[in-house]
């Protein structure tokens, strides 16, 4: 893993749909700030699963963390914390952890984000917390 010397500030949306959800986000959330310090996150959002009648909702939150990983070695990170939470791709439609960058610095980089109305309340959301935690 390689580190800039440019600090990024990235905006995550995480999600779950098992039955441990709203804690396995928060084991989630609890690692990413133990790895990067002043982690924002929104409340958990229960919305309607999307594209497929296995299950019926998700348990979703925005975080934005600051990083000075890339962002396709953060990337990397997170699909290992995705799998050491229990994800396998083997067990879809459960996903017990996806944790995907919506945007770095400030570009969106994640179709999610035009696709999915609740990434944007998500985003929306999120940028509410930080600019509260700023004041």
């Amino acid at each position: 893993m390689q580190t800039t010397d440019t600090l990024h500030t990235y905006k995550l949306c995480a999600g779950s749909n098992t039955e441990e959800a709203q804690a396995i986000l928060m084991r989630a959330i609890n690692a990413l700030r133990e790895e990067y310090g002043d982690v924002k996150q929104t409340a958990i959002q229960k919305t309607k699963a999307i594209g497929t009648e296995a299950c019926l909702y998700y348990e979703n939150v925005g975080i934005g963390l600051e990083s000075t990983l890339s962002p396709s070695d953060l990337k990397i990170r997170l699909k290992k914390m995705e799998y050491m939470h229990g994800r396998r791709k083997r067990d879809y439609p459960i996903v017990a952890l996806d944790i995907d960058i919506i945007a770095v610095d400030g570009v969106i980089v994640h179709p999610d984000y035009n696709q999915r109305d609740y990434v944007k309340e998500l985003m929306e959301e999120l940028g509410k917390v930080e600019n509260k935690k700023a004041n």
